[in-house]
């Protein structure tokens, strides 16, 4: 088999590929008083990983279609990057 048939070659048909469509969350549907509590501690934790590493501004999304602001993991994920975050004060400067 050369190069040639090699890009001539045809795929092997097979079944169609649907897509995956995430679970849509209703606009101004409430969350339960769980949800709320745990969103509370997540923002709680990214306030004080903020005050930490001084940010002053990040920009984030989520792949999902419920926006990061509502998701408790998303907005600790936020908290645990910026914890890892270097302050510049403690850095070096040679």
């Amino acid at each position: 088999m050369g190069l040639r048939s090699l890009f001539r070659r045809r795929g092997a048909t097979a079944a169609p590929i649907t897509p995956v469509v995430a679970a849509e969350r209703v606009p101004g549907a409430p969350m339960s008083p769980e949800l709320q509590a745990e969103l509370r501690e997540a923002w709680a934790e990214l306030t004080e990983a903020a005050k930490a590493s001084k940010v002053t501004n990040f920009h984030a999304c989520t792949r999902t279609a419920r926006h990061w602001t509502e998701d408790p993991a998303a907005v600790r994920a936020i908290a645990a990057t910026l914890r890892e975050f270097p302050d510049t004060d403690s850095q070096q400067t040679t």
